[in-house]
């Protein structure tokens, strides 16, 4: 039964569209997904009136084609009420220019949730309520965040206060998971774990970045060699700032630290955000050719999201791409973000490059990268990142060791 109430929601919703069928059917179906209370206007002006009343919409369904005050001319407004709050856009236009005046929206500060073509559908419709739902969820849990100072990091992180969390990654061959990527954490003096997004800017900016870095590879390198004494012999990757490959020290401190736990090379991926800029390119060119030269893996993270996409690639000897996970999670229902998906993995198989998708979420992700036979993926449809010893649990608990169990993947394996 398609149509069941899955979850209350308890937000506001406001309807801004010309057309009263669309308003009582996308309502209607707002309702099925447990947002009870909406409001609706037939264009920009009566939706401003609304807005400026005592209580703002938490999420804004706004059509771009209206008489009076169109689409464009509301998000103009909008920025102008400093709004807040979420917006989906829906036009039965071409869908590029819906991606314009998304990019447009995203440049005035708007928090565009999603671009949906006419009709909307309701797995659309749940999928851009969902990711308002996760957002959510992270702007709560920053406000809970505690105040972290230079000196609280530094002396956190020379008291070993950061800890690693791992993310499976599943080669969809074999349907193992063969890797995890390393994603640090920092525990405060009170216990609390904090995400990267609250301490890694502090830790550019006080010079703590090199610290940090070699605080959490050296941490994963230990766990690896935990996990091969406990017989889970895994591969593993972690980020690196592009100011790291200044030292031109930095390929024997690494190299020392799998020597002194008994790792191959190999084993240790290197991964750089592509729209990081190089500083020093001569330095910074020759550490990473280096590390490559010693076995160690390079990884271009992010990618399609930077500047100078193209040539990092000429550049830097990289042997993986990273689809980044605002082209992956839109790519089952955009077709902008199909294609660049689409020309990425074409691009790597030239350059005998391997591809891992990132923010894997749905099964209409999965489908596509399957039939695109995208290498690995990693999300939270396979596993949320982990602690060291859980990841031993997950590893144990999927079928045969490392096998990730899913329905399709086990009825095909046993037509073949």
């Amino acid at each position: 039964m398609p149509y069941l109430l899955k979850i209350e929601r308890p937000y506001t919703a406001l309807i801004v569209d010309d057309n009263a069928l669309v308003r009582k059917v996308l309502s209607e179906m707002l309702i099925l997904e447990g947002v009870f209370k909406i409001s609706e206007a037939d264009n920009g002006e009566p939706a401003l009136e609304i807005l400026q009343g005592s209580t703002r919409p938490d999420i804004i369904f706004c059509d771009l084609q209206m008489p009076g005050m169109d689409g464009m001319e509301f998000l103009r407004h909008l920025t102008t009420l400093n709004y807040n709050g979420a917006l989906v856009l829906m036009s039965g236009e071409d869908e590029r220019i819906l991606a314009s005046v998304e990019t447009l929206g995203k440049a005035q500060n708007l928090n565009i949730l999603a671009s949906l073509e006419k009709p909307v559908t309701r797995e659309n419709l749940e999928r851009a309520l969902n990711r308002f739902d996760k957002t959510t969820e992270e702007i709560e849990s920053a406000a809970e965040t505690p105040n972290l100072t230079a000196q609280a990091l530094r002396h956190g992180l020379e008291r070993d206060a950061l800890v690693n969390f791992y993310q499976p990654k599943v080669s969809l061959t074999s349907h193992r998971a063969e890797g995890v990527e390393a994603l640090a954490r920092f525990r405060t003096s009170d216990g609390c774990l904090i995400t990267p997004n609250h301490f890694i800017p502090l830790a550019e900016e006080h010079d703590l970045i090199d610290l940090l870095t070699m605080k959490m590879v050296s941490q994963a390198i230990k766990d690896m060699a935990e996990w091969e004494r406990r017989g889970i012999s895994i591969s593993c990757s972690a980020n690196f700032a592009m100011d790291s490959f200044l030292s031109l020290r930095l390929p024997e401190f690494i190299l020392d630290m799998l020597k002194a736990r008994q790792m191959d090379s190999s084993r240790l991926t290197i991964e750089i955000t592509e729209g990081q800029v190089m500083g020093n390119a001569r330095i910074q060119l020759e550490t990473l050719a280096r590390l490559r030269l010693r076995g160690i893996r390079l990884s271009i993270d992010d990618f399609g999201t930077g500047y100078a996409t193209f040539t990092q690639l000429k550049r830097i000897p990289f042997q993986e791409i990273k689809l980044d996970r605002s082209f992956v999670s839109e790519a089952s229902g955009d077709k902008a973000s199909r294609a660049i998906v689409e020309a990425t993995v074409a691009l790597a198989r030239e350059l005998g490059m391997s591809t891992v998708a990132e923010g894997v979420e749905t099964e209409e992700d999965l489908a596509f990268l399957e039939d695109l036979q995208v290498d690995a993926i990693q999300g939270y449809l396979i596993s949320k990142p982990l602690a060291a010893d859980d990841f031993v649990a997950w590893y144990r608990s999927c079928a045969q060791g490392g096998i990730v169990s899913r329905p399709e993947w086990t009825l095909r394996k046993k037509s073949a």
